[in-house]
């Protein structure tokens, strides 16, 4: 594999999987506010890429969301129709430094909130109960062959 780590790669399907999910839930985010009916499709391509990699770069890596992205989006437009009201269909495509700050914030919170990050000591802890697991079976599958026998 060119020198990647199982680790790395782990890593770099998470990161995936996190990008997916983001870009999934702000195409519902602008589905939502009228967007993708209302505007060219390169205007709101454009948008949702740039809220995409905002949102990313604020993101803990290993982080997995437990709600549908159509969820997530329906919560995120419920808190930031409070903040901006009929204007927030505006203020998606404001490419200021505050309104996307508020944004991204909004949208990474929700993510964190609905996520598990994924630890390497549970990991390591289900794999061991695994383990222990299958090997109390195969001895009494074998002390039960010693006994048939």
């Amino acid at each position: 594999m060119g020198g990647r780590t199982d680790t790395k790669i782990v890593e770099e399907e998470a990161e995936i999987r996190l990008r997916t999910y983001v870009s999934m839930m702000t195409v519902q985010v602008l589905k939502i506010c009228g967007i993708l009916q209302g505007f060219e499709e390169e205007v709101w391509v454009s948008c949702a890429q740039r809220l995409v990699n905002k949102t990313m770069e604020g993101l803990p890596e290993g982080i997995f969301p437990t709600m549908t992205s159509k969820k997530m989006a329906m919560a995120v437009v419920k808190e930031l129709r409070a903040k901006f009201g009929k204007k927030l269909k505006y203020m998606l495509f404001l490419e200021d430094l505050g309104v996307e700050a508020v944004l991204t914030e909004c949208f990474q919170s929700h993510i964190q909130k609905s996520s598990y990050k994924k630890s390497c000591r549970c990991c390591k802890y289900l794999l061991y109960s695994f383990f222990i697991t299958l090997g109390a079976v195969a001895i009494l599958a074998i002390g039960t062959l010693f006994l048939i026998l």
